[in-house]
C-alpha cells in the first residue's frame, strides 16, 4: 500500500487513524455489528478485546457493517475471521455480504 503525503503546507505528520471501535445495535430484526476507525495491527489488543466482549444471543442474525472502517489489515481481517468462526459454532448466522471490496478481499 502506498501512502500520499501532501507537502505544499509545510511539514506535517500524517493524521493518525482513530481508535478501533465496535458497537452492537439492533436494526431490522438483526444485530448490526458496525466496525469502526482502524483495524489494523497497531490496535490488535485492543481490537482482539472488543470482539471478545461481544456474543449475541442464541438465534440471532448478525450482519456486520464495515462502513466506518478507515483502515483494515490482514489483522484485522484474521479477527473478524475468527468471530465469524465463534458465530458460527454457536449457531449464529453472519452477514459480511455488504463488505467493501477492500474488506471483502482479505477475509
Amino acid at each position: 500500500m502506498s501512502a500520499v503525503s501532501d507537502t505544499s503546507s509545510g511539514d506535517h505528520a500524517p493524521a493518525k487513524p482513530a481508535a478501533p471501535t465496535v458497537d452492537m445495535v439492533e436494526a431490522d430484526g438483526a444485530i448490526v455489528v458496525r466496525l469502526g476507525g482502524a483495524w489494523e495491527t497497531a490496535f490488535a489488543a485492543e481490537i482482539f478485546e472488543k470482539m471478545r466482549r461481544y456474543v449475541p444471543p442464541q438465534g440471532s442474525a448478525v450482519r456486520f457493517d464495515f462502513t466506518a472502517l478507515e483502515t483494515f489489515d490482514t489483522t484485522g481481517a484474521l479477527i473478524v475471521y475468527h468471530a465469524l468462526k465463534r458465530l458460527e459454532a454457536a449457531g449464529i448466522a453472519a452477514d459480511v455480504s455488504q463488505a467493501p471490496e477492500r474488506v471483502a478481499a482479505l477475509l
